[in-house]
């Protein structure tokens, strides 16, 4: 199709780079010229100027175009062929170019063109009779590319300039973010500004209130680097990973997913100070500046339900605040008098009062279906102080979409993940059978109990396997017959096909099966709220012997028996943090080696390889390390790293590795709403969005002005 062939050239991206240059050109127009007085006519030719030389770039370009395609084909060996079809292709492209341009051209001089005529307007009077070339908002699409996802937070973070001519944004390529910056006022191409491991607090770029700065999340530590480039500078790094952040000329204020708490850091001095605390119950985030006051808006919301969230106001000199607006997030005031906030998907906008510091009217719903979680939190947009609209909205994923909490996925060592079953809901600790074709999980059945089910991979079918209370681990025989689990009278197993009745194997309160010893058969087991590691006797009847494998006061956790029998791998605090160590196995006195530096926690083997991953306590990145065990002791290969975040973690096995798909089962975390997957992300932008905003009430305007 001959449309077809034209979006495949350059043309579309012309017109869409002329559109935003020509936009930007007639909004200069309209400041500027007013200033020195000049004649109504000289603005009046430059705007005619600006829409005729729409149609000549569009057929420049097309020429441009034939002309490179006519000289790639006299190479070709049909040059003779190519060379009697070029004349008629490349009429027939011209005078479709042609008649799109005079299209485009006529409908963007008829929508912003301003009414000349000296009637006086009415109160009533129709958007369409502008008065001034910024009586009119054009919405825009811009292709970011293949900006990647990151699981807990969809496609890519934004955020625009106060100017509204510079969007940055978040490219993953797990395990690497990179940050990127787009000028809207030229026709370059984007450029990275930095890269950085990925990990649940990295990205989330916001630019700062003079526009020379972007101010982001680095793992634990806030950073900011300069718009033209450069070495980034650390502004914080205290461990505590920030969520959200507001930048002021001389202070960051911001929240911290440790304690959920605000706090306000001077950037010259580095001192700390709380202005809010969370109470566990409800914390606050999503802190925004109010121009010209010492008030911010921030959100308060149950922790992971911005559902229920209200937007509040605090003063910064009193330490004051109170609700404003009920059910909402993610706030930003517009200092033409509105607060924007989220609802849903929505974006809402409600008029606001400076002066007073209250909302009056009512809020409105103005964009829809934009890229929104309430689990998170987190919205993807936001408004320069020019007007300028930027957002993704929620047709942007793929078809590999997660829409449930907590979706069993596959996910390879370069992070592509594969969704098992839409609608699949887990709960979590997964095992993989070993004949490979079924996998365990707990699921919640209802209320406060949980129960093993069983997954099947070829049929697609999933069976519950147990029926009591409080189950919440499960395990598989080496040969797969039976599943072992916990419940209210210690350690049972049940047949793996659900067969015959439930038989108690171990006497033990709260115990947990975690690993079997393939060589002697024995079962290593947690002996309850001390989480001491206890192993069975080859004969059931004989006392059960301790496993030690950490320090007197450490807590050992998630003990993995190798392949062979001859290592056991487990995480302990025994330094301060969790660290993963390698000890042999039965005699754990022959060796002891630990395998990371940096926190590492939930290792698991390789069934058909000298193999160990695990995870970086500290990043959350995943890692594969391979060893060999000779007499000079256990060696280890560099940690390689695989994947990032955006999955559930907890203290009990969150994964399992399948030799036979190379794949890692994981369970996707509560907080992954959207999608796991590389995706090509396109930004919406509306230019002077505040005049829609003002048509919705036409009283605020009038009231500004009183």
């Amino acid at each position: 199709m001959l449309w077809d062939k034209i979006k495949r050239t350059r043309i579309m991206k012309i017109a869409s780079g002329y559109a935003v240059v020509g936009w930007i050109l007639l909004q200069a127009i309209e400041t500027i010229l007013p200033t020195f007085n000049s004649p109504e006519w000289i603005a009046q030719t430059l705007v005619f100027a600006i829409i005729l030389g729409f149609p000549v770039a569009l057929l420049l370009a097309w020429a441009s175009e034939s002309n490179a395609a006519a000289t790639s084909e006299k190479t070709t060996e049909n040059a003779s062929a190519g060379r009697k079809q070029h004349p008629d292709s490349m009429r027939k492209g011209f005078w479709a170019v042609a008649a799109l341009s005079i299209v485009a051209a006529g409908s963007i001089a008829f929508l912003i063109m301003p009414d000349f005529s000296t009637s006086p307007e009415s109160e009533y009077s129709s958007p369409r009779a502008a008065t001034s070339l910024t009586d009119v908002s054009l919405k825009l699409k811009l292709s970011l590319g293949q900006t990647g996802a990151r699981g807990f937070g969809g496609p890519s973070e934004i955020a625009i300039s106060p100017d509204g001519t510079l969007v940055a944004y978040a490219v993953f390529e797990s395990p690497t973010m990179h940050l990127h910056l787009r000028d809207l006022s030229s026709f370059e191409e984007d450029r990275v500004l930095v890269s950085m491991p990925i990990s649940q607090s990295t990205g989330f770029p916001v630019f700062s209130h003079d526009g020379q700065w972007i101010y982001y999340f680095d793992t634990t530590a806030i950073k900011r680097i300069r718009i033209e480039g450069g070495t980034p500078q650390t502004l914080l790094d205290n461990g505590a990973m920030a969520r959200s952040l507001i930048p002021g000329a001389t202070s960051i204020i911001y929240t911290k997913s440790q304690d959920f708490s605000l706090y306000r850091l001077n950037i010259s001095s580095g001192n700390e100070q709380l202005l809010l605390d969370g109470d566990g119950s409800s914390h606050p985030s999503y802190p925004a500046p109010i121009s010209d006051s010492t008030y911010i808006l921030f959100t308060l919301s149950p922790l992971r339900d911005y559902n229920q969230a209200s937007i509040y106001l605090l003063d910064l000199a009193s330490g004051e605040s109170r609700e404003i607006i009920s059910q909402g997030y993610n706030a930003q005031y517009l200092d033409a008098g509105y607060i924007t906030f989220i609802r849903g998907n929505t974006i809402w906008a409600q008029p606001f009062n400076a002066d007073e510091m209250t909302v009056y009217d009512d809020a409105k719903p103005v964009v829809f279906d934009i890229h929104a979680s309430e689990t998170t939190g987190r919205a993807k947009y936001a408004v320069s102080k020019t007007g300028t609209l930027t957002y993704i909205d929620i047709s942007q994923s793929t078809s590999a979409t997660i829409r449930d909490i907590n979706s069993p996925v596959w996910v390879d060592r370069s992070g592509k993940v594969d969704i098992i079953s839409p609608g699949l809901v887990v709960h979590g600790h997964p095992r993989i059978s070993p004949t490979q074709d079924e996998a365990l999980f707990s699921d919640i059945a209802g209320g406060e109990r949980s129960d093993i089910w069983v997954y099947n991979f070829e049929t697609n079918t999933l069976g519950r396997r147990t029926f009591s209370a409080g189950t919440t681990v499960g395990l598989w025989s080496l040969d797969g017959e039976r599943i072992y689990y916990n419940d209210d009278y210690g350690i049972s197993s049940v047949a793996a096909n659900g067969t015959d009745s439930d038989v108690v194997e171990i006497n033990t309160t709260q115990g947990l099966p975690l690993t079997i010893d393939p060589n002697a058969k024995r079962l290593i087991f947690s002996a309850g709220s001390t989480n001491e590691l206890q192993i069975t006797a080859a004969d059931r009847a004989l006392p059960y012997d301790k496993l030690n494998l950490g320090p007197r006061g450490a807590v050992t956790r998630e003990p993995r028996i190798s392949p062979d029998g001859s290592l056991i791998a487990y995480s302990s605090n025994e330094t301060g943090r969790y660290e993963v160590y390698i000890r042999s196995f039965p005699n754990i006195e022959n060796g002891k080696w630990q395998v990371t530096a940096n926190g590492g926690n939930h290792p698991i083997w390789n069934p058909d390889a000298t193999e160990l991953f695990f995870w970086n306590e500290t990043d959350d990145i995943k890692y594969s390390v391979t060893y060999r065990l000779s007499n000079r002791g256990l060696t280890f290969s560099q940690p390689e790293p695989m994947f990032g975040s955006g999955f559930q973690n907890d203290a009990q096995g969150p994964w399992d590795y399948s030799p036979k798909r190379e794949a890692f089962l994981i369970i996707a975390e509560s907080e992954t709403s959207d999608t796991l997957v590389s995706q090509m992300t396109e930004l919406s932008f509306i230019s002077n969005w505040l005049i829609d905003l003002a048509r919705l009430w036409p009283s605020t305007s009038n009231r500004a002005e009183d």
